[in-house]
C-alpha cells in the first residue's frame, strides 16, 4: 500500500487527486505489486493508467 510520504509527494507534483482516482491508485498498486516510487513513476509514464485514474496530459 502507498506510504503517506509517497502519496503525498504524488499529491503534491498534481492537483489533488479526489476520493476515487486514490483509490483506483491503490488498485494498481495491489494488481501490479508497485512499490510507492514504481506507482508514481508508471502513472506519469503509462496513458493507460493516467486515463484510468481520470488524468489528462497536462496534469
Amino acid at each position: 500500500m502507498m506510504q503517506a510520504h509517497a502519496r503525498a509527494r504524488l499529491l503534491a507534483v498534481n492537483k489533488p487527486l479526489d476520493a476515487v482516482a486514490t483509490f483506483k491508485t491503490l488498485v494498481l498498486c495491489m494488481l501490479f505489486s508497485f512499490s510507492d516510487g514504481q506507482i508514481e513513476y508508471q502513472v506519469h509514464v503509462r496513458l493507460s493508467f493516467m486515463q484510468f485514474l481520470g488524468l489528462e496530459l497536462a496534469d
